[in-house]
């Protein structure tokens, strides 16, 4: 797997092969796992809960390492 490495990144979302979206919050050199998203019709990220990604990160969850290439968004 590639980190994807940016002074401004917040959010690196990995993909998978199967085109399923896993995300980390970076905090400073620390990984948060924050889930599986998915991209609604008008283009924000939600949980699998439906809940915007802004409510459901919590900082000291772990990180979850997944096969892939990264983005940040």
């Amino acid at each position: 797997m590639e980190i994807c490495e940016s002074e401004k990144a917040k959010l690196l979302v990995i993909t998978t092969k199967a085109q399923i979206l896993d995300a980390v919050y970076i905090f400073g050199r620390e990984w948060t796992y924050i889930g599986l998203l998915d991209e609604t019709s008008d283009g924000h990220w939600v949980n699998w809960k439906g809940e915007a990604l802004d409510l459901f990160w919590e900082p000291g969850q772990p990180y979850d390492e997944v096969n892939g290439d990264c983005v940040i968004i």
